[in-house]
């Protein structure tokens, strides 16, 4: 006879396995506790009204973390029903509207977002994940009204969390760089999640990698290593900036000096980027570790990378790992090399001096002046801190990322060509007149303030040959372009439209295209931000 498990010891149990990466495990343990007791839930079907407020109570917790589970796999639409099933439940649940806001940014839908933010403030109206949560949404769709308000309001809220050191603010340092926060408040709280990381890593049992290195040091006294082992750890392997910026990096390593793994946080997206670096290129990764196949979670993971006694670790991701940032947070946390380097995917301090010692970065992103406001000694590069990929381009798209024969590059780029023939200012709703600024970025990282900049100095330069500027957004998972129906008026009376495009990272592939499109004869003002 089978054994009918509790809810609450389902929830637990899945929470535990959630918590240590093992999400393909707590995901069954919590559909089935999600079917537990929904009926009575519903119904109120408890005589007693203590035992029927308990079991309401777990049942709405279970579905707010079955929730976050399915997000964290990727199916988002299931989540957003399961969030909004634990809220019509329980309507004053602060962190179940937070979360429903996010799986709803995640989908662009935009409004409901939007409204689940502000529900989840009239509930709490000093939670800080409430707050963040509306200031970044409304940022998103260029909302500056208030702003300035909602932006003080998150400081102090931030200011607060940082004064106990035990907790991890709600406020992502990633998205604090949007705000106009000082920079020491940035290191600070950079240096919070930091902490978080490593208790993290005592939380899971993950072993001291630096005594084990040091025992093997021991053993290996008088051997000559052959080679340098250098490990990269990514979440955007594929067809997103950071991967396809990335790509040729590995193949470039001399290999009689170096030995190369890249480790993948996130599953194949089936991307001829993805393909290339995972060894369909010529000459792609040495090591490719695809770490959702390890066993074991994020502690499995930190294990693996440690086995191969890296030199250098590189973290390409920093805070932008989204899903993936509590994995990366224990893996680098937990030292599974003993040097560690910022690159590339979050310019700005990791706050993790003992297992981030470096930096690659550029005069531009880290001036002299800003050096006490990051941990991590510069590497600062010659140009620029972004590697590029655009020599790339053709190879990488003519044969769907494997290596491509000399008649699939000359096709690829006759396509090529004949698209950026094709193309049209009409095609693209764009005025014959107008001079163009484009940024190749989401919306939130602009605010009313920088937005004002470019017209007005484009009126200094261009005087009347500036009747209007159109801005052109990109928006990850839009697979056309449609106008937007908010839009702000400028200063200068100049209107701004904000337009979504299909994926673009500012490649020169993209860029050349867009310059094709220009059709006139000014050509177009390419506005490029990094970050």
């Amino acid at each position: 006879m089978a054994i009918r498990r509790s809810q609450a010891a389902l929830l637990a149990l899945a929470v535990t396995l959630r918590t240590e990466g093992k999400l393909h495990e707590a995901l069954p343990l919590l559909k089935e506790a999600a079917g537990i007791e929904g009926a009575a839930v519903a119904d109120g079907g408890h005589a007693d009204p203590a035992a029927a407020a308990r079991a309401q109570s777990t049942h709405v917790e279970v579905l707010a973390n079955y929730a976050l589970a399915l997000t964290h796999s990727g199916n988002t639409n299931e989540a957003v029903r399961q969030y909004r099933r634990a809220v019509s439940i329980r309507p004053d649940f602060t962190n179940a509207w937070i979360s429903l806001g996010d799986a709803l940014g995640t989908v662009h839908s935009e409004a409901a977002a939007i409204e689940a933010y502000r529900r989840a403030v009239g509930s709490d109206q000093n939670h800080p994940g409430a707050v963040a949560g509306l200031v970044h949404r409304l940022a998103y769709n260029c909302d500056w009204r208030d702003s300035a308000a909602l932006q003080r309001r998150l400081e102090g809220s931030v200011r607060a969390e940082l004064a106990d050191e035990r907790r991890r603010p709600a406020l992502t340092p990633f998205h604090a760089l949007t705000l106009p926060f000082a920079p020491t408040l940035i290191l600070q709280l950079a240096r919070a999640y930091a902490r978080n990381a490593e208790r993290s890593v005592k939380l899971n049992a993950v072993p001291d990698f630096g005594a084990q290195r040091e025992r093997a040091r021991r053993r290996a006294k008088g051997k000559r290593q052959k080679r340098i082992r250098v490990g990269y750890l990514g979440c955007d392997w594929g067809d997103h900036p950071v991967g396809r910026l990335f790509a040729p990096v590995p193949s470039l390593h001399n290999r009689s000096d170096f030995e190369v793994f890249c480790y993948a946080l996130n599953p194949p997206d089936g991307s001829a980027w993805r393909v290339y670096v995972e060894g369909g290129g010529a000459a792609a990764c040495e090591h490719w570790v695809p770490l959702t196949a390890i066993n074991g979670g994020m502690a499995g993971a930190a294990k693996r990378i440690a086995s191969d006694e890296l030199n250098v670790l590189v973290d390409l991701m920093g805070f932008t790992g989204g899903q993936f940032a509590v994995a990366r947070d224990l893996i680098m946390a937990s030292r599974p090399a003993p040097l560690g380097v910022a690159m590339l995917g979050y310019p700005s301090t990791t706050g993790a001096a003992a297992w981030e010692q470096y930096m690659v970065t550029d005069a531009v992103i880290t001036p002299s002046e800003s050096k006490p406001h990051y941990d991590e000694k510069r590497l600062l590069m010659p140009h620029s801190y972004q590697v590029n990929s655009q020599a790339l381009e053709h190879q990488v798209h003519a044969n769907n990322g494997r290596p491509a024969s000399a008649k699939q590059l000359a096709a690829a780029q006759q396509q090529e060509r004949q698209a950026q023939r094709q193309a049209t200012r009409a095609s693209e709703h764009l005025p014959q007149d107008a001079v163009v600024l484009c940024d190749f970025n989401s919306l939130y990282k602009i605010d009313a303030a920088v937005l004002q900049v470019w017209p007005d100095v484009t009126v200094l330069l261009l005087t009347s040959l500036l009747p209007r500027v159109i801005r052109l957004q990109y928006s990850p998972g839009t697979a056309t372009p449609t106008q937007r129906t908010d839009t702000c008026f400028l200063r200068s009376g100049r209107r701004c439209c904000a337009r979504r495009l299909p994926r673009c990272c500012g490649c020169s592939r993209c860029l050349a295209t867009l310059c094709a499109r220009s059709g006139s004869r000014f050509p177009p003002l390419v506005l490029r931000r990094t970050g």
